[in-house]
């Protein structure tokens, strides 16, 4: 174990042990971490210790801006591993991810407030929204803070795609395999927007068996495991494979993510496809951490054993999770659904698209687009870590913008070969009373999904 304490300074909030394993949401929130807590020894590499101590939250935590400038120096904005944080929060905000957002966050911060003459302090009264906005727009690591800014005329359009993913649904394919249920629980995570009637599993018994399946809420658009135990059924499974199917009838008051959890029983076996589910749709497995001091030391769900792989169901009713209106406004990331346009499955000759149009001609100066990198990836800079892709499948590679103009639609911009999330386009201020984004190809995947479109005079 490397010694990982670091000089930090004070500012008007300090962030603590409590503010991460509660997920704080800070009005004045301006990014999040992911990693655990995770202390190490302070004897180095010479204690006789264990190397590290962790502790786990729910989900991710957010990181507040009043952490980011000095309570004593006016003029003083910090970021990285100096930021007012305890030893206990420092054990998580230290990991280099976090340290460049609060990187991004402090810059932005200090040109706010050179720009107005005011000081940070002042910033975080007075203009902790503008920050956020300024924040949100160059696609910062922000949960939970909607886009609102009024110069983005996507706000105001009318918007269609050529077709929507609707149906929840995973048809076994001919390479389907059976992941056993042995020694674990399975977990179906989803969006549900608006209810969540009826849930459908393809399992595979040895002999007849009785199998718990429960709902449970992830309880906060954080969060991506098992939280909140909302309702629970007990199924009676025949031998061979065959569909399970439970009926919740569950309506929240608002978009969110749940989990359906299939308890574990001898000789029970899911069935995955090996490919990837749509955005949003991920298999979880349970697991038993080892402890330190009676504390787990790793979290007690994991995606990664089927990380791409997708869990044979369907459920019902229709969902609207995916819907071409997610682009403007909202949120830019996942947080109670995945707020993404998703397409329906790719067919071959077939281009997908989204058409914005306004009720009378705009000004257009520039569009910015934000595409799908799928947040359900492992990816670490540790050198020997790579993944079986060179970019990322769930981008768009392929893609063009075309505006309506008195003969038809004329293309403005033409791409190929992207892997970036993030697209900024100067259109020199033509006008139009439509424009639509056409996607060509994907990276590999077989949906095509957009996170935002924007629009700006």
């Amino acid at each position: 174990p490397g010694k990982r304490e670091y000089r930090r300074f004070v500012g008007d909030h300090v962030l603590t042990q409590r503010d991460i394993m509660a997920q704080e949401r800070f009005d004045d929130r301006i990014g999040f971490g992911g990693w655990s807590i995770d202390l190490h020894p302070p004897g180095g590499m010479y204690s006789t210790d264990h190397g590290s101590k962790h502790l786990f939250t729910s989900g991710v935590y957010h990181v507040p801006f009043r952490s980011l400038y000095s309570r004593n120096t006016r003029n003083l904005l910090m970021a990285g591993r100096d930021i007012s944080a305890s030893h206990v929060a420092f054990g998580t905000t230290r990991v280099m991810a976090t340290c460049a957002v609060t990187g991004e966050a402090a810059g932005a911060g200090a040109a706010l407030a050179a720009r107005n003459g005011i000081t940070p302090r002042q910033v975080a009264t007075e203009r902790m929204g503008e920050l956020q906005q300024l924040l949100l727009r160059s696609d910062a690591s922000m949960l939970g803070v909607p886009w609102t800014s009024p110069d983005d005329l996507a706000l105001t359009a009318d918007i269609t795609a050529s077709s929507t993913l609707t149906e929840l649904r995973v048809d076994a394919s001919p390479a389907a395999t059976s992941y056993p249920l042995d020694e674990h629980d399975f977990g179906l995570h989803l969006p549900v927007d608006p209810r969540l009637d009826r849930v459908g599993l393809l399992v595979q018994a040895e002999g007849p068996t009785e199998v718990v399946v429960e709902l449970w809420s992830t309880d906060g658009g954080e969060n991506h495991i098992p939280v909140r135990f909302v309702d629970r059924r007990t199924l009676q499974v025949e031998p061979g494979r065959t569909r399970i199917e439970a009926d919740f009838g569950y309506a929240p008051t608002a978009p969110e993510d749940v989990v359906v959890v299939v308890r574990r029983a001898r000789g029970l076996s899911v069935i995955v496809n090996p490919e990837p589910a749509p955005s949003g749709v991920l298999g979880l497995l349970s697991r038993t951490p080892a402890t330190d001091l009676h504390r787990p030391q790793s979290n007690a769900w994991s995606a990664a054993e089927l990380r791409r792989h997708a869990p044979v169901f369907d459920a019902t009713p229709a969902t609207h999770a995916y819907g071409a209106g997610q682009v403007a406004g909202g949120y830019a990331r996942p947080f109670g659904g995945p707020n993404l346009w998703s397409s329906d499955r790719i067919e071959p000759q077939r281009e997908e698209r989204l058409e914005l149009r306004w009720d009378a001609p705009v000004v257009a100066g520039s569009v910015e687009l934000v595409f799908n990198d799928e947040v359900d990836e492992d990816l670490v800079n540790l050198h020997h870590h790579r993944t079986p892709f060179p970019v990322i499948p769930e981008l768009v590679r392929d893609y063009r913008i075309e505006a309506a103009t008195g003969d038809g639609w004329m293309t403005i911009v033409e791409v190929e070969g992207n892997r970036r999330r993030r697209r900024v386009h100067p259109l020199g201020g033509m006008t139009t009373d439509a424009l639509r984004v056409v996607v060509e190809a994907t990276n590999g995947s077989a949906w095509a999904s957009v996170v935002a479109v924007r629009v700006f005079g």
